[in-house]
């Protein structure tokens, strides 16, 4: 049971890749962390951060680019937080480590 449970570990953290820290947006005091793909699976994780004091709405515009700086794919999330706050989203949208994606809050 045990190698079975590693091997299950071990698959799921080798098909998640950590592309960034910290992005910041157009907007004051919203931040994008802890941006993660976890391949094969069409998913892109953040987190959204609002460090002001006022509550934020909007849209998340995620691109994806190839390899020749190409868009192939892209997602939308809305989003809408109280002041110092933060939540976990996801977005389905291709992403490996040979995909870079582009964020715009509209």
């Amino acid at each position: 049971m045990k190698a079975i449970l590693c091997i299950v570990i071990l698959f799921a953290t080798s098909v998640s890749t950590t592309l960034a820290d910290t992005i910041e947006t157009s907007i004051e005091g919203l931040v994008i962390k802890h941006l993660r793909c976890v391949e094969h699976s069409g998913f892109l994780y953040f987190t959204l951060s609002n460090r002001s004091n006022v509550s934020l709405s909007g849209t998340v515009v995620v691109t994806a680019f190839d390899k020749d700086n190409d868009p192939i794919d892209g997602a939308k999330e809305k989003f809408d937080m109280e002041p110092v706050s933060g939540r976990e989203h996801s977005v389905y949208v291709k992403c490996s480590p040979l995909i870079s994606h582009a964020f715009r809050v509209e």
